[in-house]
């Protein structure tokens, strides 16, 4: 069964460039363990941390909350796997478009003065 990414309609048409994005995100993520450079794992793992959840990749962000921990301790072996792990999710999640939740009058700040 494939990961889901739950995406709201709204961002729909930046999908492609996220997702693209983030394929790059691999490329660089296997050149820093390569060359064994905990700040720049650290650091691309961050960014993941907080691009995934906003766009509807929660899993992203797990995973490069996971990185980022793992670089701290230059747990090489570890983060390999967590970037294979990023690959594949790449490669095979589902993207769900859902609607837009209408705000709600509780959404919206009032206003008004309060009135005693």
């Amino acid at each position: 069964m494939s990961p889901k990414a739950r995406v709201t309609r709204d961002i729909a048409d930046l999908v492609a460039p996220f997702l693209h994005r983030r394929q790059q995100d691999i490329e660089s993520l296997r050149v820093a363990l390569k060359t064994e450079d905990p700040i720049r794992l650290r650091m691309l793992g961050q960014r993941m941390r907080a691009v995934g959840e906003p766009y509807g990749f929660s899993h992203i962000t797990t995973l490069g909350r996971q990185i980022a921990e793992a670089s701290e301790g230059a747990e090489f072996d570890l983060i390999r796997g967590l970037i294979e792990q990023y690959d594949e999710y790449l490669r095979s999640v589902e993207i769900v478009h859902v609607e837009v939740p209408a705000p709600t009058w509780q959404d919206v700040p009032l206003l008004l003065p309060q009135l005693s």
